[in-house]
């Protein structure tokens, strides 16, 4: 039984003994509420006072009594708290603060370590919540071609869930897709391969509905590692993590963005190894889901309608092509945020135009595309 706990105790057996009708023990309970009031917040001050009482110890040079103290604030705190409240947390971070300036380092070394224990712990929902608002970000910042913001948010966020999290954890496989999406797009490609490794061996434990060999998150992954394999000329490790991908895509995922993003990168795919009768249905369709998800201006569209304008250029289909072109570029000049993507779309239609003998349009949109990446 604590002190405060025998105290009321005492008082309830003390009126008992004094009340001679209910209206006296009316007003000698009243007195009794207001004196608890009081008891507890001479106790909430209590460490107060003893954390100030300790910093003018140690301002004097007086460590021994600091620490004295110290140990008295932090039992307090804990009995009214618990150990593991931060308000425990702060009196073990001082408490070690003061064993570092007597020369007890090692028992600083623990007492900090059991502090920042605490705070990590009373911190973590918090961390995790920031942890997603960084990976968005994060994102954004990787569409718009700001990569070195994207790599700063995107590293903070796994730095936080592998720090908070069990390893193995589907949060950080989370964050370390993204980033490897990321790195993917700087052609960092072996920083990309790793981090997709790592979580495509998270995804495919059946650890719930989610994961296993044949969910959507290792379809994911497994879409992204065969477009880094692709871009690298690995066709034969590539191509069946496509087919694989759009499997799972088409079963579970149908007329998704995920459906639309497999297709164009299985086309993708057959159009570099000139495989156009295979990779024109794929874009076409790829296109429609496109439009019918994210609208006509989405960068989407753009992206799908330069792969759809790339094949008919190689197919010398140029007026399809131009057409194709044109409306990629004015998504993204509209866009007006991604600098490096808009000088590709302004190249391949230079190039197109001067296939067909336009030289003075092509040159003239070589020195624009120029001018967009010298102004980074």
């Amino acid at each position: 039984m604590t002190k405060l706990n025998q105290f009321c105790s005492d008082c309830k057996a003390k009126i008992e003994s004094i009340c001679q009708n209910k209206n006296q023990c009316l007003i000698l309970g009243f007195g009794i509420i207001v004196l608890i009031v009081v008891v507890f917040a001479t106790i909430s001050t209590d460490s107060t006072r003893l954390r100030n009482e300790a910093k003018s110890a140690v301002e004097k040079g007086d460590l021994k009594h600091a620490e004295q103290v110290l140990q008295r604030s932090y039992e307090i705190d804990k009995a009214r708290f618990g150990a593991q409240d931060p308000r425990s947390g702060a009196d073990l971070a001082k408490l070690g603060s003061v064993y570092r300036q007597e020369g007890k380092l090692s028992e600083a070394e623990q007492t900090l370590k059991q502090s920042i224990d605490i705070q990590q712990k009373s911190m973590r929902p918090q961390l995790l919540a920031l942890s997603e608002s960084l990976i968005g970000l994060g994102n954004v910042y990787a569409d718009q071609g700001r990569y070195e913001l994207a790599e700063d948010h995107l590293r903070q966020a796994l730095s936080i869930r592998e720090d908070n999290l069990e390893p193995g954890h589907l949060d950080i496989a989370e964050a370390e897709n993204s980033l490897g999406k990321l790195y993917f797009s700087a052609s960092a490609y072996p920083e990309a391969e790793a981090l997709y490794k790592e979580a495509l061996q998270i995804y495919e434990k059946p650890v719930d509905k989610t994961t296993g060999a044949e969910s959507i998150k290792a379809a994911d992954v497994r879409s992204n590692l065969a477009s880094l394999y692709f871009v690298q000329g690995k066709f034969s490790q590539a191509e069946p993590l496509f087919k694989w991908s759009l499997a799972i895509y088409q079963k579970s995922r149908p007329g998704s963005l995920d459906l639309a993003n497999s297709l164009n990168n299985l086309g993708e795919f057959y159009r570099a190894q000139k495989r156009y009768g295979d990779a024109e249905p794929l874009f076409i369709q790829a296109l429609g889901i496109y439009k019918k998800v994210s609208g006509n201006e989405s960068t989407y569209v753009a992206n799908a309608s330069n792969n759809l304008g790339l094949l008919y250029r190689q197919q010398g289909k140029f007026t399809e092509a131009e057409q194709l072109y044109k409306r990629a570029i004015a998504i993204y000049e509209k866009q007006g945020t991604n600098a490096d993507r808009l000088s590709v779309l302004l190249r391949n239609y230079a190039e197109l135009l001067a296939t067909t003998g336009r030289m003075s349009e092509a040159m003239s949109l070589e020195q624009r595309a120029n001018s967009l990446i010298a102004r980074r």
